[in-house]
Order: structure tokens, then sequence, then C-alpha cells
């Protein structure tokens, strides 16, 4: 009993960062190597930056990583340790992880680097790397829970969801991006309760994250539109020329200007585009087609498409290999819910006051970003002839990997929401052991799945 109270009276981080390095070990380990999501590409790109190749306009690896990748195309995914890297490399496709900025794939090239020094196997890079980004995430989900004011309950239930654990311990980018959107987010909920106007140093961090979650993902853009909600407190600077709501827009602005000028110059500098569209579709000849694609796609039952979609926010594993089932896809998102709702009379105090709009343009940034996310996958993807063609009629594409870090988003309307309804539990240890309870079974039953697909 002393044991588990113990265990109950630790803190949120402490208990995040010992469940997300043993069960996160045990998927770097357990999972089929390169059969996440376009592991294979990632691989690539993670490599080709470990040589110092970042804009990757030609590439070159040693034939064993090009087998490797190869075969993960056919669905063969080898452990072999016992297999070196030849000293000599060979031209191959660079992939399609090359456009991504190369902080996204970092943590991972230096697990790989590392494993050049120690021993020079495909397999062995692949370990590093998935170890290399999983600890990338626990230090940064340690940091984000342990200083953010409000919501921590909600950080570490998105952070051990199993779709999240799966891959911080793969060599996806996914990590990256759900950091710095996690990051940004923590630090707009810091900054709305705080009475003194911003310091210089939380303005660069303000700036800095900003043009991360803007250069991981261009869609990130929109949760950027979370400043216009902060106070204006924040922006009274005493020997200030200008107003306060003047020095906020100024600043805003700013931060906008600059994540737009980032993309656009990142993605000249990698030779690649965002508004490119595959082919002419039913979007550029109606553009209220758009209400068409979002029922076929997420309500239409004759689809089907909406389960995959809701599955893959909590749990779609190694590219749909295996995946949750139902009744823990509801589990998942009721122990989301339940975070949410928890009763928490300090974080109720913290956005008293235009909480509300600070919910309000959470939700619309949410959103917004659900239906860009969806144009883009569209016309992008959905209509290339190997998939639908220019007569597509849904966002085949849309995965629910996509949305599972845009859930933090939740967290101000949440807290708006225990205005009219709140789950009380009769002790903190009691809410704490619910979570805990609940994130536990979902990673055991996530681990024996992915065991299971060894065998």
């Amino acid at each position: 009993m002393k044991i588990i109270n113990y265990i109950l009276s630790l803190k949120p981080e402490i208990l995040f960062s010992v469940i997300a390095l043993f069960f996160g070990t045990f998927s770097a380990f357990a999972v089929q190597q390169l059969s996440v999501n376009d592991e294979g590409v990632h691989l690539l790109r993670s490599y080709t930056i470990s040589t110092g190749n970042i804009t990757s306009d030609t590439c070159s690896y040693p034939q064993e990583i090009i087998d490797k990748v190869k075969e993960s195309y056919q669905k063969n995914y080898s452990f072999n340790l016992s297999e070196k890297n030849s000293h000599s490399v060979n031209a191959f496709d660079c992939g399609t992880a090359d456009s991504y900025y190369p902080l996204m794939h970092l943590p991972q090239s230096i697990g790989i680097s590392i494993s050049k020094v120690i021993y020079d196997s495909p397999a062995f890079m692949v370990l590093l790397g998935r170890l290399a980004n999983l600890l990338f995430f626990v230090a940064s989900m340690y940091l984000i829970i342990r200083f953010v004011p409000i919501g921590k309950w909600v950080f570490f239930v998105l952070g051990l969801l199993p779709i999240t654990i799966h891959a911080a311990s793969s060599l996806s980018y996914d990590t990256f991006n759900t950091v710095v959107l996690f990051s940004l987010i923590a630090i707009v909920l810091t900054f709305f309760g705080q009475k003194k106007a911003l310091s210089k140093k939380q303005l660069i961090l303000l700036v800095l994250f900003s043009l991360l979650a803007s250069m991981a993902k261009s869609s990130n853009t929109l949760v950027l539109l979370l400043m216009f909600a902060l106070p204006l407190r924040l922006f009274k600077y005493q020997r200030a020329k200008f107003s306060p709501i003047a020095n906020k827009l100024m600043i805003i602005f700013g931060i906008l200007i600059l994540s737009l000028l980032s993309i656009v110059i990142w993605q000249k500098v990698s030779g690649s585009s965002i508004t490119e569209v595959s082919m002419e579709n039913h979007l550029s000849n109606n553009p209220l087609y758009i209400v068409v694609i979002l029922y076929n796609t997420y309500i239409n039952p004759f689809f089907g498409y909406t389960d995959i979609f809701v599955r893959g926010v909590v749990g779609e594993f190694s590219s749909f290999q295996y995946h949750l089932p139902t009744y823990l896809v509801i589990l998942s998102f009721g122990l989301i819910t339940f975070s949410l709702l928890l009763k928490n009379d300090f974080e109720q105090k913290y956005l008293k006051f235009k909480g509300g709009t600070l919910a309000a343009v959470a939700l619309s940034a949410f959103v917004l970003s659900f239906l860009l996310i969806t144009y883009v996958m569209y016309t992008i993807w959905a209509t290339q002839p190997i998939r639908q063609g220019p007569h597509a009629i849904y966002a085949d594409g849309v995965q629910g990997r996509y949305f599972t870090a845009l859930l933090a988003l939740f967290i101000p309307i949440g807290i708006w929401l225990r205005r009219y309804i709140t789950v009380e539990t009769s002790s903190s240890k009691v809410s704490t052991a619910i979570i805990l309870l609940g994130s536990l079974f979902l990673l055991f039953f996530y681990s024996a799945e992915s065991l299971m697909q060894i065998y």
C-alpha cells in the first residue's frame, strides 16, 4: 500500500518519463524495423543528415541500407544485426522526406551517427535512431509537463497514447512535430495567466517555437492564431511608444510574417512546393464541393473511412498492419476527455479572465487545421492517378495521426467546459490512479500486439 501511495504521489512528469521510457524502449525493439509509416524514407533522410547532407539534392548510401529500404517496400522487415555496412556507397533516391526541415530528423541522425562508431550495421542504425528519437521525445515531454501550469495531465495522456509512443520509438518525423506543437501550445497557456508584460526571453521563446512549428508543418501556422487570445497586459510596456494593442498586433503579425517567410525560404532551398496541386479536380471546378468531400471522408458510412481515421488518432500502427480494437479506441478518447474535464480549481482560476476567448480561438485553430489538412490531402494525394484520380470524392490519405498533437488545443476548451460539466474524484490520488491505469492498460495492449506481429 505504501508503494502504491508513493507512486501516486509522484509528479506527473516523473511518472510520464518512467512509463514512456519503458514502453518506448520495448516498442523500439519489438516493432518490426521500417514497418512504421514511411519509416524507410525517414531512415534515408536521417542517414543523409548524419553525413552533413541537408538539402539532399543527391544522395548516396551503403548498399545494405538501400537493400533494407527496398525490402521494407515489399513488407519484408528484417532485423539482422550480423549484416554490416560496406565502406563503398551507391547513389539512390533521396526519398520523399528529403524536403522536410532537417531538425525533424536530427535526433534520429544523431543515433545513426553513434551507431556508425559502435557497430556499423543497418539494423543497429535503425535501433539507435529509434532510441535517440525516443530520448528526445521523453526529455522534451518531461520539460513540457513540468513547466506548463495547466493541462499537465492532458499532456500526460496525449504523450502516452499508443500512437504517440509508437511514433516516438521509431524514425518518424511526427515526434518532432508533436514536441514543437505541444511546446508552442504550452508556452501560450503559460503566458496567458502571467500578470507582467512578456520579457525579451519570453518573446524569443515564442518566436522560436512559432518558427519551428511552422517549418515542421506549414499547417501548424494556424495554431499561431492562439496568440491573438493573449491578454493585452502581456504587451503593456512602460516605455513603449505604442499602445498595448498596437504592440500586440505588431508582435503577432511580425511572428506570422517570419513564420511564412521561413516556410517559403526552406521550400526554395529544398526545391519543394507547398502549393502544388496534382491535377484538375472537383474542388478546382467547384470550391463548395469541399462539403461533399468532408461528408464522404468523415461521415459517409458506405465508405467506412471514418473508422480508419478515428482509430488512427489514437492507435493505428505500422502502416495499418494492426490497430487498437474499438473498445480501446473508446477508452482512449474517454481518458482524454476525463483529463480535460477533471476538476482543478487552480486551472479554473488561471484561465478565469478571457478563458472563453482562448477556448474559442483554440477551437477555431483546430477546425481550420482540420479543413486545411483535408484540402491538402485531397488535392495532392487523393487525386493522384495511383489513388482515385481527378474525380476523387473523398480525401483518401488523411490519417488520424495528423491530428493527434492538435488535440492539445482542447486544453483551454476543456477548462472552459468545466464551468458547465466537470469530473470530480474523492482525491487527487484517485484521479491519478484512473489516468495511470488507463494509460498503462492501453500501452500493455499495444505492446502485446506489437510482439505478436513478430511471431
